[in-house]
């Protein structure tokens, strides 16, 4: 089974225009990413808890680890999730990335008249 739609050949270095993964494909990817986010938001909230719960992990090394799980819990939650959920063809990303401004921007510009 073939990952993607082969029936074209890309010309000049760029992928054709209906050059598709495979549903197949999709599924996987999803799953893959779903699983290394959820494993990584676990593992740096459990960082994080046991760094600022414990007396004895109050030093600066410490801090500096949580500093690192905080910022890579923000990075997942942040690009992990929406990117599983693009890869679905959700397009939550767009969603959420276009059509909020242009909400905003047209709320402000109303205020205004």
């Amino acid at each position: 089974m073939a990952l993607m739609n082969d029936t074209t050949v890309p010309t000049e270095g760029r992928p054709p225009e209906d050059f598709v993964f495979s549903r197949a494909a999709m599924i996987a990817l999803t799953v893959v990413i779903s699983v290394v986010s959820a494993v990584g938001i676990l593992g740096n909230a459990m960082v994080m808890f046991i760094v600022f719960r414990y007396r004895d992990m109050h030093t600066v090394i410490n801090y500096s680890f949580a500093n690192l799980a905080l910022t890579d819990l923000t990075l997942l939650l942040l690009d992990g999730v929406p990117t599983a959920a693009d890869t679905m063809e959700t397009n939550l990303s767009a969603k959420l990335g276009c059509n909020v401004p242009i909400y905003l921007q047209y709320e402000e510009n109303s205020e205004e008249m």
